[in-house]
Order: structure tokens, then sequence, then C-alpha cells
């Protein structure tokens, strides 16, 4: 059982976070070697690489804690499902009303990962799509939920185990300010800390996998829909 002392619990989270930051940067590197693209830092499948480690750091941090993180047996209702299915248009529908608010007041709120992943695209399109859509969300919802927020679950501080999941998925999609200041950075950070906040409060409520691995690739998948087609 995991203790719910909150130095425990940072503790572990912390390991967690670097030995998966590793695994990402390493596969990212390894593959963009392999594949010749490591030269360019704009090269259109790079961010394909550093996706492809994110999911083998979410396996192998899932892998190596998932004995002392034992998940529920009952399994996924038809509720669990349906909630996971309305979940993904309500939060789709919030970022939209973001984008449509922030647009109304001068101000891109588009995420920085778009431009990457519209070159992806243009030069590998179906592997892009099943990296967005499948890849993706696996890796993520394994670290983010199945690790790290289950463990603050399971020690009796959910609330905290929200936040701070909800603020490393934002940051893992909008990292540094960089060039473009602290203000724009925060309004581009604000959806994914909402998003994150969504499939964590979903895993919360159905405490399965299933159901908030289809939120998140029902939310990529839509979200991707309505970049493409322009709206």
């Amino acid at each position: 059982m995991v203790a719910g002392r909150p130095l425990t619990l940072a503790t572990e989270t912390l390991v967690d976070v670097l030995v998966a930051a590793g695994i990402v940067f390493a596969v990212a590197f390894a593959l963009g070697m392999a594949a010749n693209v490591a030269a360019s830092a704009h090269h259109p499948l790079l961010p394909l690489a550093s996706v492809s480690g994110s999911l083998l750091a979410g396996l192998a941090v899932w892998a190596w804690r998932r004995e002392s993180l034992p998940a529920s047996t009952r399994r996924a209702s038809r509720a669990d499902w349906g909630l996971s299915i309305l979940g993904a248009f309500g939060l789709q529908a919030i970022a939209i009303g973001y984008g449509w608010a922030a647009a109304a007041l001068g101000r891109d709120s588009l995420g920085s990962n778009i431009g990457p992943v519209l070159a992806a695209y243009a030069a590998a399109p179906m592997m892009t799509l099943l990296f967005a859509v499948v890849v993706a969300p696996l890796g993520e919802e394994l670290l983010f939920r199945r690790v790290l927020l289950h463990r603050f679950a399971l020690g009796g501080r959910p609330g905290l185990g929200l936040a701070v999941t909800s603020l490393g998925f934002a940051l893992i999609h909008e990292p540094v300010p960089g060039d473009r200041g602290v203000g724009l950075w925060l309004l581009k950070l604000a959806p994914y800390v909402l998003m994150g906040l969504g499939f964590g409060a979903l895993y919360l409520r159905t405490a399965r996998f299933g159901p908030v691995l289809l939120c998140h690739m029902l939310v990529n998948a839509t979200g991707l829909g309505l970049l493409f087609t322009g709206r």
C-alpha cells in the first residue's frame, strides 16, 4: 500500500518523472539518429520520435510500478464508457470555446505543437494519425493517470494528485515560455491544464484505465479533424 505522506508521494512521483524523461530523451535521440533526422531540429518526423519515447516511458514506468499500484478488478461499466465519450466532447467544446475567446481578444491560443503535427502529417499522414490518436494518448495516460494519479489516489490525496498531474501533463506540451513571453505561454498552457483536469477527474470517477484512454483518444481525434478541416 502506498503511504499517504506528501514527502513519500512527492519523492516517488519525482523518481517516476525523471525516469520517464530520461527514456523519452534517449528513445527520441536514438530514433532520430537511426532515421537520420537528428541533424535538423525542424525535421517533420522528429515529433513522432518523441511520441515513441513517451509511449515507451509510460509502458516502462507502468510495468515497474503496477504491482505496488494495483488497479481495481472491476470492469468498466456502460456508464463509465458513456461518461468517457461525453467527457471527450465536453473537453473539446471547452477547448473550442477557449480558442474562440482568445481569438476575440486578439490572442493566439493554439498549442506550439500544431506546426510540427501539420509538418509530420504532410510527410507521413497515416503514421501521424496513428501516433496522435493512439500512441500519444496511451503513453501519456499510462504515466500521468495510471501511475502518478493512481498513486495519489491510493495515498488518500486525489485532489493533490489531480493538480500535480494536470500541471505536469500541460508542461510536457508547453514546457517553457521561450521567446514568446510568460503571458502567451500561460495562455497556451491553460487548455492543457484543463484537459489534464478533465482526464484526471474521469479517471478518479471511474477508477478504470480504458475509459480515460478512450476519452483522450477521442479528444485528439476530434481535435485533428477540426484542425485539418480548418474549423
